[in-house]
């Protein structure tokens, strides 16, 4: 599987492997559906709170933010200081 090469490729993928449309991924973030597109378009990014949103809907936050599964960020990827 290639990686979307940015943040709203992913946002527009975990979307699709949730199976929602637009509409209602939308309304699994709790924002208006033009919110939304904004973001999956790139027009705009969406703010930190929306990824705890994300992630209780079912989706890999992690991947969306940063490419990688959260299965394949091991300890020596991490900058911990």
């Amino acid at each position: 599987m290639n990686t979307p090469p940015n943040l709203s490729g992913r946002l527009r993928e975990a979307r699709l492997r949730l199976d929602l449309t637009q509409a209602g991924m939308a309304e699994k973030l709790g924002v208006p559906t033009v919110t939304s597109r904004s973001y999956e378009s790139g027009r705009s990014e969406p703010p930190v709170s929306i990824f705890a949103r994300l992630m209780n809907a079912g989706a890999d936050a992690h991947y969306v933010v940063l490419g990688a599964p959260i299965t394949e960020l091991l300890p020596e990827h991490v900058d911990w200081a």
